[in-house]
């Protein structure tokens, strides 16, 4: 059993199809860990590290992503709906093919050097 919540500290797990929707989890390091296929819908994620993580398949929508950091993470084909995505660290990110990703009223994305493809 793991205790998952602010701050925590889940680098380098196998986190693969696990359901963490409508958690708040901020200020949690996913840097390195296997988050592919799992449910981050309608989570606070603000100043979270995804450093290096595999986000493939990941359900986002409507999650608050502000200030995290994605840098070289993995979100191919990851549900990008109505997030809140204000970031400035995401250096070489794979965003690849998103399945959906939209622009609500109170979202901006501040980005550098984005990859759109691997």
């Amino acid at each position: 059993l793991m205790f998952i919540g602010d701050g925590s500290d889940l680098s380098g797990k196998d986190l693969s199809n696990v359901d963490l929707s409508e958690q708040e989890i901020n200020y949690a390091n996913f840097s390195n860990a296997n988050l592919s296929g799992a449910n981050l819908s309608d989570t606070d994620l603000s100043d979270t590290d995804f450093t290096n993580a595999n986000l493939e398949n990941a359900e986002l929508s409507y999650s608050n992503l502000t200030n995290a950091n994605f840098t070289n993470a993995n979100l191919n084909n990851a549900n990008l709906n109505n997030v809140i995505l204000i970031i400035q660290l995401c250096q070489t990110a794979i965003f690849g093919t998103l399945a959906v990703m939209k622009k609500n009223e109170d979202s901006r994305i501040i980005s550098d050097r984005v990859s759109r493809y691997p």
